[in-house]
């Protein structure tokens, strides 16, 4: 890269860094966007040089020709998403707003017009990328990925490991622990939420600016404050006391002032989650690190996006999703908007989302064709229909069709959730590794109809072994479906 290249790339960084800039449109950007940007474009100024063999010069960020090309290639050669070109387009479409002394006398007018024929190449990209979503989330099978109920079975999981392992075993085992209950009962962030992360040291508010902190005082509170995240300029300074959530902070605590040394390997540092070598993790190897800890446990590919929509779509599920109130402040909790919460997080299948809306416009048009009038349940009625339904994390048996009562066969599972329509329930798979104990075989989910589960059942968990015991006989379980 020659040396009027690499200036005019910090004379970039500076327009977008500093404060007050009256020729620029807007607030600063963070260091981390302004990084990804430079990334983006330094891609392109790659392409042109040892693609297309023309000299790496910015004024080439507005060349529609190029710039298709450019997407073109990357879709086709380098397996790039549209919508993760779209990105790129932006990052050169912010490139080229800057007013470099390369870019010449080209009228305003001129300028606008070549940026709108690029625009448009990126509006049809973005058009592409949400028909390929829709058409990922038409073909995609349910339950093939994580679901929340599954990260939770997980944690019980790390839980036992921490509770029988010793030395660096049992730190690694905590330290997963504690980054999954995290997501799952507090901070439901993003990756540079937990990559940043470092313990309170004592820091001055200013010294506390632009930091993500864990802070354990003397009182025994324990307070996560972020002030370096993705949407730091929408919601301000984000002080989260977990104090109330002993569950969690009783492992936090023994984490930080016990375990975490063993995971250093001798180097210091204040970041409070360790890679496996004991340095701060980037935000490439804490992706890495969270997809091989799924694919561990679950044999699925998971990323850091994947648990906050595991968290976001359960939620959804709810009935108490229907108050935007609630909605609005679980989305504040995932520090987004409603928007995006939907937007881009809902990942419902589509048959889910409109059986409410194909319900209600069925009963109404059966009654006005005198087909039956739809009954109206009391809140009484309502409440006991409820009751009879295994409730969600639920322990439930099923009778396997081979089942005799010289050899009855039964299968365990885990209610994940249940349709709308209450006649299908969505199990977490159990495996029985001896005579009447079963284990979690994580990532393996299915769909039975409910009036094929057989429940209550007895069944506790054994933490001296980390499986579940059935206490109900199987034979008992096996007479409620065969009755003789």
């Amino acid at each position: 890269m020659s040396a009027g290249l690499r200036s005019e790339l910090s004379e970039i960084r500076k327009f977008y860094s500093d404060e007050l800039n009256c020729n620029r449109e807007g607030t600063s950007l963070q260091s981390n966007t302004i990084d990804k940007m430079m990334e983006r474009t330094s891609v392109f100024l790659w392409f042109l040089k040892n693609v297309k063999n023309l000299d790496p010069a910015l004024i080439h960020c507005s060349n529609p020709e190029l710039v298709q090309e450019f997407v073109q290639f990357m879709m086709d050669r380098r397996g790039v998403k549209p919508i993760t070109c779209s990105r790129y387009i932006t990052a050169l479409i912010n490139v080229r707003k800057v007013p470099l002394d390369s870019y010449g006398s080209l009228d305003k007018e001129a300028s606008s017009e070549v940026l709108e024929k690029v625009r448009a190449v990126q509006r049809q990209l973005e058009r592409l990328a949400r028909k390929e979503k829709v058409d990922a989330l038409g073909q995609k099978p349910e339950l093939e990925k994580v679901v929340y109920p599954e990260i939770l079975e997980l944690c019980r999981e790390l839980k036992w490991e921490v509770h029988e392992k010793s030395g660096s075993a049992q730190a690694r085992s905590c330290m997963n622990l504690c980054l999954l209950l995290l997501y799952c009962a507090a901070n439901p962030g993003r990756a540079k939420e937990y990559v940043t992360l470092q313990i309170y040291r004592g820091q001055t508010a200013d010294q506390s600016k632009n930091q993500n902190l864990i802070c354990f005082n003397e009182d025994g509170s324990v307070i996560l404050f972020e002030d370096d995240y993705k949407t730091r300029s929408t919601y301000g300074p984000n002080r989260t006391d977990l104090t109330a959530l002993p569950f969690l902070t009783y492992y936090l605590k023994l984490y930080c002032s016990k375990l975490r040394p063993l995971l250093l390997c001798g180097k210091e540092h204040d970041y409070f989650f360790v890679s496996p070598r004991g340095d701060p993790f980037s935000q490439a190897s804490y992706g890495n690190y969270i997809t091989a800890l799924f694919e561990q446990y679950f044999n699925l590919k998971v990323t850091t996006v994947d648990i906050r929509k595991a968290v976001v779509n359960y939620f959804l599920t709810l009935p108490q999703s229907g108050d935007y109130s609630l909605r609005e402040s679980f989305a504040t909790l995932m520090k987004h908007s409603v928007r995006a919460q939907k937007r881009y997080y809902d990942e419902r299948p589509l048959a889910q989302k409109k059986s409410r809306a194909l319900d209600l416009l069925g009963s109404v048009a059966s009654r006005s064709l005198g087909e039956g009038s739809v009954e109206v349940l009391s809140d009484e009625d309502e409440q006991l229909n409820l009751e009879i339904l295994p409730a969600e994390g639920e322990f439930v048996a099923l009778v396997a069709a081979n089942s005799t009562k010289s050899v009855p066969e039964v299968f365990v599972a885990r209610v994940l959730r249940v349709s709308d329509d209450r006649r299908t329930a969505y199990l977490a798979e159990f495996s029985e590794e001896l005579p009447g104990k079963f284990k979690l075989t994580a990532g393996k989910s299915y769909k039975e109809a409910v009036n094929a589960l057989i429940y209550p059942i007895d069944i506790v968990y054994l933490h001296s072994s980390g499986v579940y015991e059935l206490r109900t006989s199987k034979l008992e379980i096996h007479q409620q479906v065969y009755k003789k």
